[in-house]
């Protein structure tokens, strides 16, 4: 073995001499093809600011930093010899540096080997090394990403990959040094790395990654030099672009000049593009007539077709009402925020009337008014085709939303309706409980924010109850209170369709919330209501408890800032121990206190349905996070839990820590807005650490702050966990 080291290392030895002055200085995050000696240059800004971050994995969100880890012992000798030689006193400066990049270029391939040859057994594993293993004779760092010099930001945390030895000893606490403590100058960015200890392979990629990487990595001309060298490394790159492209953000340019890329996606390259948003770098008048022309005319794959916020105007309207008139794949259709006007509105009116494919159309915040309502209100009359339309926040008018709501009543294919913020007196809410009451289908109705009275709810009240079909209903912020509801809660106890309700923002109290519990004690479809914000306090809260006793579904309760609850959540956590439905319970704000979050702790010791606990801003203190500490060494069904707010301090902090060895449920705790100080984040490591493997990182949050944000990262190993099937889940503690 020694000798195999010796002789790599006069390998690696000769490469630097060979190679020193051929190279360019290595640029950050390239891509090497050794083959032509050319690099491709995409930045981490590229992932940094990749818009579909919150689809990634929880626990992958943000730590673009993956370091490997020993995986056995040949290999931490490998990288002590490396850094042995990287510390020679005699080194040239200039070989210093190229010399200890090659060794890293040269170990990340022997590791690449060898857990290539670890995972021989997985299936997908295995498919993938087929599929490129002619790719890698071209270029041996063909599936590797690399990153030039470590001064990437602080603002998103680092996770350190646990290794694969047991862990037997209470030595487990893995941090990610800073790059103030570090010299290395590769890194491999996690967002390329698939869960694992092996190397990326070009198809292992999300496809939602992918896109975006692909999109950058060409700079919009798939012809360019820097889409060739992707080829020419390895060949899945050019299939997957044309074949895994689902989703696109196209950035309009400046100049208004049609890119190559654009073309291509108008003339059908890419087969499997469905969905496609158009973007300008400011919401200000931006005449896209051109490009829609030419995607719309010509495209036969784009299904979904994004255009809200670019200010596209009238013009921009007139041509898309004539290209729907003849396009036959755009089923949904984005225009909101354009102000598209009256003009606007009435060429897209005469589209639907002859379109026989949009069924899903957004005209939010467009400012149209009376004459423009007119042209839609004939256009829905006619259409049998189009279920979905969202006129939120127009300039209507009582005339002009009448003349709307009459012709949904007159409409047979309409399911869901957005009439949110946009007035509704008496005489347009009777019009709309007659629609409601006539329509064969409707089953979504968004009236938030429309200042409906008391003698408005009434009205509405009749259609609703008439509804076989009506499943969502949003009538949030409209301060109705208590005489608005009574009718509603009559509707509701006889209703057997409607399973979302929202009521946030409407003053109903506690005589309100009475009757609703009353109705939800006969009401067995609600499964996700809304009461927050509602001045509910404690007689409200005990009615509220005496309901969960009996319903059996609701999966999802709201009660949020609703601060006078108190000492009432008591009979809300005995109906809990009863329950066997709630899923979600949402308590922020309530005023629980230390009390109430002991009432907590004894129902979660009887609950076995609830997984994700909203407690923000409860002051609950040390003693409160203790009773709840103890309730999660017995219960194993809470996945996340949100304790933020809530004057912890480190007392609190290492309970909690504690409780984590005898729970295998919890994925998520945020801790962070508390009284826990950078000793007490310490503290709580090196508990955690006496069990599992745990890592750290901190971060600025918001980015441009000086607020600290910690997060500890826990891995459970097999020999600590209580159930197996959860050993391997990892915990993130946001403190």
């Amino acid at each position: 073995m020694q000798n195999y080291h010796h002789q790599n290392q006069m390998n690696v030895d000769q490469q630097q001499q060979q190679q020193h002055h051929q190279q360019p200085q290595p640029q950050p995050y390239y891509y090497m093809n050794q083959e032509n000696g050319s690099n491709l240059d995409i930045k981490k800004e590229i992932i940094d600011n990749y818009p579909g971050i919150d689809q990634i994995d929880k626990h992958l969100q943000g730590n673009h930093h993956y370091q490997h880890q020993p995986h056995n012992g040949h290999h931490q000798q490998h990288q002590h010899q490396h850094q042995h030689q990287h510390q020679h006193p005699h080194q040239h400066p200039h070989q210093h540096g190229h010399g200890h990049q090659h060794q890293n270029q040269h170990h990340q391939q022997m590791h690449h080997q060898q857990t290539h040859h670890h995972h021989h057994h997985d299936n997908s594993v295995s498919h993938l090394a087929n599929s490129d293993s002619i790719e890698e004779s071209t270029s041996s760092s063909s599936s590797n990403l690399m990153a030039g010099n470590s001064s990437s930001s602080n603002q998103s945390p680092r996770i350190t990959s646990p290794s694969n030895n047991n862990n037997n000893n209470n030595n487990n606490i893995q941090t990610v040094p800073t790059t103030s403590t570090i010299n290395q100058p590769y890194e491999i960015p996690e967002i390329l790395l698939v869960p694992g200890d092996r190397p990326p392979f070009i198809t292992s990629l999300a496809d939602n990654i992918l896109s975006i990487i692909l999109g950058k990595a060409h700079k919009d001309d798939p012809t360019s030099v820097i889409y060739t060298n992707i080829c020419c490394v390895c060949r899945q790159w050019r299939r997957i672009s044309l074949e895994r492209l689902t989703s696109y953000v196209y950035q309009l340019p400046a100049d208004k000049v049609i890119t190559n890329l654009f073309s291509n996606f108008a003339n059908n390259i890419y087969p499997n593009l469905n969905s496609l948003q158009l973007k300008v770098s400011t919401p200000t008048l931006f005449d896209v007539s051109s490009f829609v022309r030419l995607l719309m005319t010509k495209n036969t794959t784009i299904t979904t077709l994004e255009l809200s916020q670019n200010g596209i105007g009238n013009k921009a309207a007139h041509c898309i009402g004539e290209c729907l008139n003849i396009n036959s794949t755009i089923t949904h259709l984005n225009l909101s925020f354009n102000s598209i006007g009256n003009e606007g509105a009435e060429e897209i009116s005469k589209a639907l009337q002859a379109n026989q494919k949009l069924v899903n159309l957004d005209l939010s915040q467009n400012c149209i008014g009376l004459k423009g309502s007119k042209a839609l209100g004939t256009a829905l009359q006619n259409t049998q085709f189009l279920t979905t339309i969202n006129l939120s926040k127009n300039r209507f008018g009582a005339k002009g939303i009448d003349f709307i709501i009459e012709s949904i009543g007159k409409n047979t294919s309409i399911t869901s309706i957005d009439f949110s913020k946009n007035d509704l007196n008496e005489k347009s809410s009777q019009h709309l409980s007659s629609s409601i009451k006539k329509h064969p289908c409707l089953s979504s109705l968004n009236l938030c924010d429309t200042k409906l009275s008391s003698d408005s709810m009434k009205i509405l009240s009749e259609g609703i109850s008439s509804s076989q079909t009506m499943s969502y209903l949003d009538l949030s912020r409209n301060e109705f209170g208590y005489k608005g509801l009574k009718p509603l809660a009559s509707a509701l106890a006889s209703s057997h369709s409607i399973t979302y309700l929202d009521l946030t923002g409407n003053s109903i109290g506690d005589k309100g919330a009475i009757l609703l519990a009353d109705a939800l004690q006969q009401n067995n479809s609600i499964r996700d209501l809304s009461l927050a914000f509602n001045n509910i306090g404690m007689t409200g809260a005990i009615s509220i408890g005496s309901a969960l006793k009996v319903n059996q579904s609701l999966e999802i309760l709201d009660l949020s800032l609703n601060a006078e609850i108190g000492q009432g959540f008591s009979s809300i956590a005995e109906g809990l121990c009863y329950n066997k439905k709630i899923k979600k319970l949402s308590m922020g704000t309530t005023g629980l206190g230390p009390q109430g979050a002991k009432f907590l702790g004894d129902a979660l010791r009887y609950n076995s349905s609830i997984t994700d606990l909203q407690l923000r801003g409860n002051e609950i203190g040390d003693e409160g996070c203790k009773a709840i500490s103890e309730a999660f060494k017995q219960n194993n069904s809470v996945t996340e839990l949100n304790l933020s707010g809530n004057g912890i301090t480190n007392e609190g902090a290492k309970a909690l820590s504690e409780s984590i060895f005898y729970n295998s449920s919890l994925t998520y705790i945020q801790l962070n807005h508390n009284n826990i100080n950078p000793q007490g984040v310490q503290l709580m490591r090196e508990t955690l650490a006496i069990n599992f493997i745990v890592t750290q990182d901190s971060y600025f949050f918001p980015p441009t702050s000086t607020t600290t944000v910690s997060g500890l990262y826990i891995y459970r190993n097999n020999s600590h966990s209580r159930n197996n099937s959860d050993s391997n889940s990892i915990l993130r503690i946001i403190v």
